[in-house]
């Protein structure tokens, strides 16, 4: 009969766990929040990275036009001091264009 009556007595968790696995249990779980946490930074890097390509390579394609068209222009450099300064000016914008807004930002 003692026996029976230590037996009810007995928590359901002490028979399905055993003594001492609580802090086990709770570094598993904090383990893999750890890892879904760092995952979740890397892919949040990566997709910031990747979001600017697109921007990189178009800065990339003018800044290499620009040193086309400064290559071509010391070609033409001679030219340009032999002309009147007059002639080398260009067209000065308008009053009307100067008072604009600039451009929003996207």
């Amino acid at each position: 009969m003692a026996e029976l009556t230590n037996a009810l007595r007995m928590s359901p968790r002490s028979v399905t766990h055993p003594k001492g696995t609580e802090k086990l249990d709770g570094a598993i779980i904090l383990a893999i929040l750890a890892v879904a946490g760092v995952a979740a930074i890397f892919l949040f890097s990566v997709k910031g990275l990747l979001d600017q390509v697109p921007d990189v390579i178009d800065s990339a394609s003018r800044a290499r036009a620009a040193w086309q068209r400064f290559k071509l222009a010391g070609d033409g450099a001679t030219k340009a001091k032999e002309q009147p300064l007059s002639a080398q000016l260009t067209e000065l914008p308008s009053h009307a264009q100067h008072d604009q807004e600039p451009p929003a930002a996207a």
